[in-house]
């Protein structure tokens, strides 16, 4: 169990991932990830899916949502507000991204194929502190907030944090999902988490059914058991098929 405290709150936290049938079939292998960091009174997650297009952004993928969790944790505790938290999470990570390109590149030119191949990647991010939450990202994906879902579409060609090392590119778009006070849980989902919605009403063997994302914020067992989660995702693709794209999802619920 890894719980995520505040002074009033205490929450759970979980994370399952599959690897979809069409990375399987062109042997890309899951470009999806997650991160968590807790600690000094702040907590943050976050959900990152690569671009399929370059042959390394399953490490773009985890190294965006790595640095958006310590990037947030070190802005909250040195004294950022949740307010400012999302604009600045952001520049960091762009920064960071540039640092690694360059440091793995010949010139500057070369550092654009190193974005290009291996950096590439939406992200989403949750962070507590103090009772209070932001949630925020840049890209597609799935956000639910309590009862609230958003589900974000950019079609083929969605925004990632690195296009702002492009200046011919338009700047990434930053969306602010929620900030303030969270009732009951917060699900973080990789695009791919849309077929998982599309399918919620198949059958599992033990008799229920997938579900909507908020059926893991109703769901008391894997409090307990936190690895439910993942088995239940791959229960759901043993007997149905898997989805077609990686599809990735971290949950944060109070405690019962």
């Amino acid at each position: 169990m890894h719980p995520f405290s505040g002074p009033a709150t205490i929450f759970d936290t979980a994370a399952a991932t599959l690897t979809g049938a069409a990375h399987r079939q062109g042997d890309r292998g899951n470009q999806d990830a997650w991160a968590r960091v807790h600690g000094a009174g702040v907590s943050a997650v976050a959900v990152a899916d690569g671009c399929s297009e370059g042959a390394g952004n399953a490490l773009g993928a985890a190294l965006a949502a790595r640095l958006a969790v310590a990037c947030s944790a070190r802005r909250v505790a040195s004294g950022a507000s949740l307010a400012e938290l999302p604009t600045q999470v952001l520049h960091d990570v762009v920064g960071e991204l540039a640092r690694l390109a360059r440091a793995c590149a010949l010139d500057d030119e070369h550092a654009g194929s190193v974005v290009g191949d291996a950096l590439l990647a939406t992200v989403h991010v949750a962070v507590a502190c103090h009772g209070a939450w932001c949630v925020f990202g840049v890209g597609d994906g799935v956000v639910l907030v309590d009862d609230v879902l958003t589900v974000l579409d950019e079609g083929a060609a969605p925004d990632y944090p690195a296009y702002a090392l492009f200046p011919a590119l338009p700047a990434p778009r930053l969306r602010v999902h929620h900030l303030g006070p969270v009732a009951r849980g917060i699900v973080l989902g990789t695009d791919g988490c849309k077929e998982l919605l599309a399918r919620q009403h198949e059958p599992l063997p033990d008799g229920t059914l997938v579900g909507d994302l908020a059926a893991h914020l109703r769901d008391t067992r894997w409090s307990k058991n936190p690895s439910l989660v993942q088995k239940r995702l791959r229960a759901w693709a043993a007997e149905h098929g898997a989805p077609r794209d990686d599809c990735t999802l971290v949950v944060l619920r109070r405690s019962p």
